[in-house]
């Protein structure tokens, strides 16, 4: 297993790199071979023009699925999803070319990552959390701290990840560590993620119905 902290894109609070750790020494007092990586994203030079191209191509795809209510109805629309959505209008093909070269360069490199480990292990967002109208995009790139920074790769190459409870903060938020796996590898994913949940003490029983 690796301990990815960065991917060359992220500046992950203090705390969220002490729950990767606890969660780290966790896993390895289960018996997991568990490694230090420092692989980076393709792209991450360029940061964080790679992630404002995803965007835009999402923002674009979105756009053509609601494009005509939201050309009769925009005030119906959040203002932030209406600002996303108007970001998509303008696309060049060259954008598109680019976007999925870069989609193949992270299939080459999540390949390469798992050619070499089973599972991989980084903080789920760069911290505890943001304002519930969401993060100021322009701070979190200028402090790296982007909410999609460990989980949009994934996204995109289709891996099953999944989001493990793993403390508290010192502002009181909780912090979260991802798990990723090779495809179809879902039963190695969950077993380690039952092993964080249990440690820490958030591993919940299913709840049955019952009938009176």
């Amino acid at each position: 297993m690796a301990v990815l902290r960065t991917l060359g894109v992220a500046a992950p609070r203090p705390e969220m790199l002490r729950a990767l750790e606890r969660t780290a020494d966790i896993l390895r007092a289960q018996g997991h071979d568990v490694r230090d990586d420092d692989a980076a994203l393709p792209g991450a030079a360029d940061f964080p023009a790679p992630f404002q191209l995803r965007q835009k191509v999402l923002a674009h795809n979105r756009l053509l699925g609601v494009l005509d209510d939201f050309t009769t109805r925009r005030a119906d629309f959040e203002p932030w999803f209406a600002d996303l959505l108007d970001g998509g209008r303008n696309i060049a093909p060259a954008e598109f070319a680019a976007y999925w070269a870069h989609r193949s360069l992270l299939d080459r490199w999540t390949a390469e990552l798992f050619d070499r480990f089973d599972l991989l292990l980084m903080p789920t967002v760069p911290t505890t959390a943001w304002l519930a109208e969401g993060p100021d995009v322009a701070t979190a790139v200028r402090e790296r701290t982007l909410p999609i920074s460990y989980t949009s790769v994934f996204n995109d190459t289709g891996h099953p990840a999944i989001s493990v409870p793993a403390g508290v903060g010192p502002d009181g938020l909780p912090c979260a560590v991802q798990l990723v796996a090779r495809h179809h590898r879902e039963d190695l994913l969950l077993g380690a993620a039952q092993v964080v949940e249990t440690a820490e003490g958030t591993l919940h029983p299913p709840a049955f119905a019952t009938l009176a």
